[in-house]
């Protein structure tokens, strides 16, 4: 909810532009025939202080996997919108995106542009 300002901004600025949100597959689920600013929803696998429950088993192959499928997308520009970064901000930087934005806490690894999270 709170990243919908954001992503309705980006659709304004780029009509053109492909959305592509990388959550959950509730999210895909919630968000298909859906009018919005997403495109469509790839869904990510567990990672760590990403998306995973406490009790999820990780599949080092299916982040391999995933992360190759992402290089692939050719994306101009990843933008993270999770927080401050810990966790997100080195999964976002091996997304093979030209350019990476978001947030950033004094222990995450910093993007090409950053904000401070407070």
């Amino acid at each position: 909810m709170f990243s919908l300002p954001s992503l309705e901004a980006l659709r304004a600025a780029y009509p053109e532009a492909e959305i592509i949100l990388l959550g959950r597959p509730w999210h895909a689920e919630f968000l298909e025939g859906r009018r919005g600013p997403i495109d469509r929803v790839v869904v990510v696998p567990a990672i760590t202080g990403v998306n995973d429950d406490p009790d999820a088993n990780q599949d080092p192959s299916a982040l391999e996997r995933f992360l190759r499928a992402m290089q692939r997308e050719h994306f101009d520009i990843a933008i993270q919108l999770h927080g401050g970064g810990r966790y997100s901000n080195p999964f976002v930087l091996h997304s093979g995106a030209k350019v990476t934005v978001g947030m950033r806490t004094e222990d995450a690894p910093p993007l090409d542009r950053w904000i401070p999270y407070v």
